[in-house]
């Protein structure tokens, strides 16, 4: 699938692609909690795409190893995670892609480690400013 207009079956499967992927980032927000490490997030990762049917994209891209890319504060992309405990008000940055029949989605979500509703407004407006 090299070409560049997708025709409406691909348009669709990127879009259910999508949804899963919004979904599971959804459910790893649950992982990131003080006492936590990245790789922790990985394994929760690995088992919701199991759950899903669905293929990483990110996993052996150009020698990748895992499903997600996690970063965490000063730590800016492509993080690969490892076990290194999260500590309360850590930002932790997720960046994971979901493959369907070839067509790849990517997206990421940002969520501070125990963050409160100021802390979370915070990261909203950071999202809302930068996208």
């Amino acid at each position: 699938m090299t070409h560049l207009i997708k025709n409406p079956e691909e348009i669709a499967t990127i879009r259910r692609a999508g949804v899963i992927l919004g979904e599971i980032l959804y459910k790893l927000r649950a992982s990131v909690v003080e006492g936590k490490s990245p790789i922790d997030i990985e394994y929760h990762a690995i088992e919701l795409f199991k759950e899903y049917g669905v293929e990483p994209g990110f996993k052996g891209y150009q020698g990748f190893p895992n499903i997600c890319c996690i970063s965490v504060n000063d730590n800016v992309v492509h993080g690969i995670p490892n076990d290194t405990l999260m500590k309360n008000g850590d930002l932790v940055t997720i960046d994971c892609g979901v493959l369907i029949d070839g067509l790849n989605t990517d997206a990421a979500i940002s969520v501070i480690v125990g963050g409160d509703d100021k802390a979370t407004k915070k990261i909203q407006e950071l999202n809302r400013i930068t996208k």
